[in-house]
């Protein structure tokens, strides 16, 4: 099995900001551009009947947590994939459940390690608020069947105008995750992520919304009609296990430095993202 190699935005010393432009001015305008790219093609993906690239969505599982639907991409038979639930905690612990590496792979079985290098925040005076980091995500595989799968990953996360939470992913090379030839590396289309929403109960509850959209090449020999038959199931195995970790115990000891909370969040008080998850 080979690796898929993704677009490069390295530098000798896997500065981001070195990597798009001497400035920071350069950096900050090539950012607000990839960003603006994910993010309209991820809301084209969240419309109801159809996906950005005009195919239809149709219902590929549906069960108590979570419904998964399924729709075609030109250019590629790998399908591309929505998913949508609610999830019985408020927002901030879910993204903190959702985002930080500390907690991921505690309740996530597939994912070995997630290690974060870069994190950075960017304020455009006619646009969002940003955390903007790189991560890796190592995925075990089915010995004697599947490899091991990684993706290197470039995520913008920032707030939406309900006071929920939107994160943008597309797979990048760089070089703090250099290609390991020990695992396949998969690759995530723009236009992917995961936007968390409040959604309050009848009984008034606070619980969150969630929805993801992802588009992965796992490369390698493994045929694209077998990701597609798996996929379904495993975004719903996913649904179910976020679902029981948000609702015990097992995450309260864990303890990071990792924020996922855009500061654009912070209410008019001028409580910190930190304040706001307590």
């Amino acid at each position: 099995e080979r690796s898929t190699r993704c677009p490069s935005h390295t530098s000798t010393n896997g500065s981001m900001a070195e990597a798009t432009g001497p400035s920071k001015g350069a950096f900050e305008e090539a950012l607000h551009e990839q960003f603006e790219k994910c993010h309209d093609l991820f809301w084209k993906h969240m419309h109801e009947e159809r996906n950005g690239f005009d195919q239809k969505w149709s219902v590929a599982r549906n069960d108590s947590h979570a419904t998964v639907y399924q729709s075609s991409v030109p250019g590629t038979s790998t399908a591309a994939f929505k998913t949508i639930g609610v999830i019985p905690a408020d927002v901030h612990r879910v993204c903190r459940v959702m985002f930080d590496p500390a907690n991921r792979t505690t309740w996530d079985p597939d994912t070995l390690e997630m290690p974060v290098h870069h994190e950075s925040v960017a304020d455009f005076e006619d646009g969002p608020v940003l955390r903007h980091y790189v991560w890796r995500q190592l995925l075990g595989g089915v010995r004697g069947l599947v490899s091991a799968r990684e993706l290197c990953m470039r995520s913008f996360v920032t707030s939406t105008d309900v006071g929920g939470i939107l994160q943008l992913t597309e797979s990048i090379d760089h070089d703090a995750f250099p290609l390991d030839q020990s695992v396949v590396r998969a690759t995530s289309s723009p236009g992917g992520g995961v936007l968390l929403q409040p959604h309050v109960t009848e009984d008034g509850d606070q619980h969150t919304a969630l929805s993801v959209v992802v588009h992965c090449e796992l490369g390698g020999s493994l045929f694209p009609m077998v990701t597609n038959r798996v996929t379904p199931r495993s975004l719903g195995a996913l649904f179910k296990l976020l679902h029981d970790a948000v609702t015990t115990d097992q995450l309260e000891g864990i303890v990071s430095e990792f924020d996922p909370i855009p500061r654009a969040l912070a209410s008019a008080d001028g409580k910190s993202a930190e304040q706001l998850e307590e």
